[in-house]
């Protein structure tokens, strides 16, 4: 009896390594997607590619997909030239994809209010989302 409970134990243990922290396998896109629902619960979430976020929101969050290229460190570039700050370092020329979220209240083509990078575990406080 005490051998099987052993057993158990270390069968558990084991589950618990592999399996144990659920959002370290969490993507950037289902992170933003969390982010969004729970600032703007009543809200429609769309996900757009890059540079296709409409001009007129209409009440819609929308989280855009941008791909980058590391240049190193904290630092990317995305395809059209412009520079984006990772959470944490990354390799030279390793290939990132980010999201940032639209503020749905507003059609400002640059009111980003959460940018989700690098598989954090929830979104970053540090770069503009509260």
């Amino acid at each position: 009896m005490k051998r099987l409970s052993v057993i158990l134990l270390m069968v558990l243990f084991m589950f618990v390594a592999v399996f144990g922290d659920a959002e370290a396998g969490t993507t950037n896109k289902a992170i933003a997607k969390q982010w969004a629902k729970a600032h703007y619960p009543n809200k429609v979430i769309k996900v757009v590619g890059y540079g296709k976020v409409p001009s007129d929101r209409k009440g819609k969050v929308y989280i855009e997909r941008i791909p980058t290229v590391s240049k190193g460190g904290y630092k990317g570039k995305t395809p059209d030239g412009y520079f984006v700050k990772y959470a944490k370092k990354v390799k030279k020329g390793k290939k990132e994809i980010c999201y940032a979220v639209y503020n749905p209240n507003n059609n400002y083509s640059d009111d980003v209010v959460c940018f989700v990078s690098c598989h954090k575990a929830k979104a970053d406080n540090s770069r503009g989302c509260p």
